[in-house]
């Protein structure tokens, strides 16, 4: 292995041409994994959305596995996954997320947000590292029940972690094989390795102070997660554990830093290149579509690290091709 297979240089094994060559359902294979692309809004919209749970499944690859285990909402499947997920978005909901008293911590990030643009003093710089740091601490407020400081050892960790990591999973890297040796070889994934041992420390950590405070109405994602542990004791299908809360905080920091960070950066670009409508009001929102940037930016744009990889939990069809169970 040189330098160049060493780097974390995006990895794509499907070119767009390939569609045009063989229609919108078409097989390649990635090492000895047959993989199915879908290319096409109607093709896409009849599996992941008309078809969901046919298509409910997450294939993790043997590093995936290691790493995270089939543990919390992003790499579980099945009634792990349901349960994980159905009680995240409960709790959100439950902390705040849409209501005002969000609303109001939301204004206050956005407030430092834009006086961080401004001591730039207009000299070139990347939004997103200030965006990144902004939507990172509005979710350790809702899982931690703290708000970090900037200099925060871990917090600045934390955020180097999550860059790596997303830009680690569009790599080769991550489609290993050979996970018996993985540990021992030199690479970016022992990096990985690393980030991962510290965030979870600190995690459980974490979770050991919440376990010492006197019990009161929880506040926050992770008092709100050993209640529902304590309560689903008795339950023989409960998968509320530890080892559950413990990644279902890294999925949460993982999914929503980074979309959330990519939906704004997309925004300011768009507005930027488009500066007729700057400024078009902000008195009537039904009034004012210049003001739903949100969803028209994802729509336009792409949001997510990597592409919507599914599988197949039972044997089905799409656009009336087969495609095998797994």
């Amino acid at each position: 292995m040189g330098p160049t297979e060493l780097s974390l240089q995006p990895w794509d094994p499907v070119s767009p041409q390939l569609a045009q060559a063989h229609g919108n359902v078409f097989t390649t294979w990635v090492g000895p994994t047959p993989v199915v692309v879908l290319s096409g809004f109607w093709v896409v919209k009849e599996a992941l959305v008309s078809n969901s749970e046919q298509f409910s499944g997450q294939p993790l690859t043997p590093l995936f596995r290691d790493v995270f285990g089939e543990r919390g909402v992003i790499c579980s499947n099945g009634h792990t996954w349901r349960q994980q997920r159905r009680f995240c978005l409960a709790t959100l909901r439950e902390l705040g997320l849409g209501k005002l008293a969000l609303e109001l911590q939301l204004q206050g990030e956005a407030a430092e947000l834009a006086e961080g643009f401004h001591q730039e003093q207009g000299r070139p710089f990347d939004p997103r590292v200030h965006i990144v740091t902004s939507t990172a601490r509005v979710i350790g407020t809702l899982v931690f029940g703290c708000r970090f400081l900037l200099e925060d050892p871990f917090f600045q960790e934390l955020i180097q972690a999550i860059d790596f990591g997303l830009a680690f999973v569009s790599t080769i890297w991550c489609r290993d094989r050979f996970p018996w040796a993985f540990h021992r070889l030199p690479g970016p994934h022992q990096e990985m390795f690393r980030y991962q041992k510290a965030v979870q420390g600190y995690i459980c950590r974490e979770i050991s102070r919440h376990k010492l405070r006197t019990p009161e109405a929880p506040k926050e994602f992770i008092s709100c997660y050993l209640a529902q542990i304590t309560k689903a004791t008795d339950d023989p299908v409960s998968t509320f554990n530890e080892e559950n809360l413990i990644q279902v905080v890294v999925d949460l920091f993982l999914g929503g830093t980074d979309t959330t960070a990519t939906t704004l950066c997309w925004a300011l670009i768009y507005v930027v290149q488009h500066g007729a409508i700057r400024g078009k009001g902000a008195m009537d929102r039904e009034l004012l579509p210049y003001t739903r940037t949100v969803r028209e930016v994802q729509r336009l744009s792409r949001v997510v690290t990597t592409d919507a990889v599914r599988q197949c939990v039972t044997s089905t069809h799409v656009h009336g091709h087969p495609v095998p169970k797994n």
